[in-house]
């Protein structure tokens, strides 16, 4: 099937975003309540070193697999008049560069098992690499269905994925597989996902190549590629330290803590990024147009957001007890602290991705190094006073990195902190009366349990409620939004 070169005017219509937006966040809510489900599930059954060790590989496999996604997709999704040989083109290339990394992963094997003094960790890097190469073929098609606003297999495809692996994951921790519970479900659920968005997009490579184009994308695509390198090893270096100067066990423990807040954030920033980024890169010349779309995307981003985040720190002791048992108590303040972590990280996220979407790589890739570069120069000065500060660290990062954003977005977009206070200011008043409303149940004498149950009725009531009473514009368009989408 041919790229779709057809006018972005003539694509992107109010119901075609309203319904994109829709079938992300079907996709995504489903996508995370089976993640969740099977996360406690294997938190029962495994021990916490082995969620250390899969996370040590990890670091490794996700900063390889940027090679062949970050920037990629973009490219494709923001240049106007993107055609079947710019698709072709890259999809060849991106297999070519997945081999080699694969091949260079499992020579490097070794020297990781030695780094962290771990057995085993050689065999499983080996067999987790086998990502990369299935992500080489699954982002091109991924671009072609974003480009399109082909939604609805998302969602095929990533509860498809999430279903089958957490199965396949679950099945061999009943069966005493250990850590390789976590490599085979970590494994099929890419696999799976890249086997339905083929079957379902349609979109085949043709053998047709032009280094001339390749040039040309990857001039957009490097940028942002280096920039998500830039901030996945931001993100991932303190996992290779507690890894190497703690224990397996510490980092279990640090990994579960954000597993919650990263796992719901991250889902819900792809629902609106996914939507709004090829909309915001077609619409580069309209600037009023850009901004207010800047501006409703945070606004509704804070809105779904923050509620969760006030959630999950009021509510940190009984969601830990409850879900994972208190042999994971350890988790609890790395839980606070992602937590706030990410309501610092909300504000952040659509100011940068307007910036993207609008052609400025260069603008994002020198955001990115100036946020590293600092969150590095702390994270070296206090690493050896323990796991605790560490996770502080990355606190006071999100915080300096708020202010890089506010910056950069004040002179590229003319989004002015000001406009931004106004956008988030009723949002964390609501968050406020209701992070107190939950407190107070918790001084309840009653089992964790019907603790965590009130908490979770009693602060949809009233965030929901109040949001009701004072008519929020995001409250009536997400409202709006669910009808739509039942009614289909």
């Amino acid at each position: 099937m041919a790229a779709d070169t057809s006018k972005p005017e003539e694509k992107f219509s109010k119901n075609s975003i309203v319904s994109g937006i829709g079938w992300k966040f079907l996709e995504r809510i489903s996508s995370l309540v089976v993640t969740l489900v099977v996360q406690i599930v294997l938190a029962r059954l495994l021990n916490p070193a082995d969620f250390g060790l899969a996370a040590m590989v990890m670091v490794f496999v996700s900063l390889s697999t940027i090679f062949v996604t970050g920037g990629l997709s973009n490219s494709l999704i923001q240049k106007t008049n993107a055609d079947e040989l710019d698709f072709s083109t890259l999809f060849w290339l991106n297999i070519l560069v997945s081999v080699l990394i694969y091949v260079l992963l499992f020579l490097f094997a070794p020297f990781v098992e030695a780094f962290y003094g771990y057995p085993q960790l050689s065999a499983m890097l080996r067999v987790l690499s086998l990502r990369v190469i299935i992500a080489s073929v699954n982002s091109i098609q991924t671009a072609y269905i974003s480009r399109n606003m082909m939604f609805r297999y998302y969602f095929y495809s990533t509860l498809s994925g999430k279903i089958f692996s957490g199965v396949i994951g679950i099945g061999m921790a009943f069966l005493g597989f250990g850590v390789w519970s976590l490599v085979g479900q970590s494994l099929s659920v890419l696999l799976v996902e890249t086997y339905v968005l083929w079957f379902k997009g349609k979109w085949r490579p043709k053998r047709i190549f032009s280094w001339s184009r390749a040039k040309s994308l990857y001039s957009f695509a490097w940028k942002i590629m280096v920039m998500s390198w830039v901030e996945l090893i931001h993100d991932q270096l303190r996992n290779m330290i507690i890894g190497k100067k703690y224990s397996s066990e510490d980092l279990a423990f640090y990994d579960k803590g954000l597993l919650l807040p990263t796992n719901i954030m991250t889902n819900i920033a792809a629902s609106l990024t996914t939507v709004m980024f090829p909309v915001l890169s077609h619409s580069q010349d309209e600037n009023e147009r850009v901004l207010g779309m800047c501006r409703k995307w945070l606004s509704l981003f804070a809105y779904c957001a923050f509620p969760i985040l006030t959630f999950f720190i009021v509510s940190a002791r009984q969601i830990i007890l409850v879900l994972f048992t208190a042999k994971w108590l350890p988790s609890l303040l790395f839980l606070q602290l992602a937590s706030f972590y990410y309501a610092v990280w909300v504000i952040e996220i659509p100011i940068r991705e307007t910036i993207k979407s609008l052609g400025h790589a260069q603008i994002c890739l020198r955001m990115q190094v100036i946020k590293t570069l600092f969150a590095l120069i702390l994270l070296f000065s206090i690493m050896s006073f323990g796991v605790e500060i560490i996770a502080v660290s990355s606190l006071v990062s999100s915080l300096f990195n708020v202010f890089v954003s506010m910056y950069y977005g004040n002179k590229y977009i003319q989004y002015s902190p000001k406009e931004l206070l106004a956008d988030i200011l009723p949002t964390l008043v609501l968050n406020v009366i209701m992070g107190m409303s939950i407190f107070l149940v918790a001084l309840l004498p009653i089992p964790n349990i019907l603790i965590l149950i009130l908490q979770t009725i009693l602060g949809a009531v009233v965030y929901l409620g109040i949001s009701f009473v004072l008519k929020n514009e995001n409250y009536h368009f997400l409202r709006d939004l669910i009808r739509e989408r039942l009614s289909l």
